[in-house]
């Protein structure tokens, strides 16, 4: 079965790679829509893009803590950010894998 994590474990070899294959064609439509775009259209993107994350985030926080209150969910918007931030200053993020890791889990 190929790799990727939208392959269904139950899809049959030609059924894998026609999704592979769709998977393949949407990512170099966005590739060539990315190219094509000016930078204040790519500076619009990030915004867009970065809003509509912040409020997922937002929306995840408010259901997980089942809250009314949006203030509250900001809080642990914030709170979830500020762990990973110390995650990532403590090292535990990395760029790059050893060179002894294994490739697949």
């Amino acid at each position: 079965m190929l790799g990727s994590m939208h392959s269904s474990s139950s899809a049959t070899v030609p059924e894998a790679e026609a999704i592979a294959a769709l998977q393949r064609e949407i990512w170099l439509a966005k590739v060539a829509r990315a190219r094509a775009m000016t930078p204040d259209e790519r500076i619009a993107e990030i915004s867009t893009l970065t809003s509509q994350t912040f409020t997922r985030m937002h929306a995840a926080a408010m259901a997980d803590l089942a809250a009314t209150d949006p203030a509250a969910g900001w809080v642990e918007v914030r709170r979830r950010l500020d762990r990973i931030r110390a995650a990532r200053d403590a090292g535990r993020f990395v760029a790059t894998l050893p060179a002894d890791w294994p490739a697949s889990p």
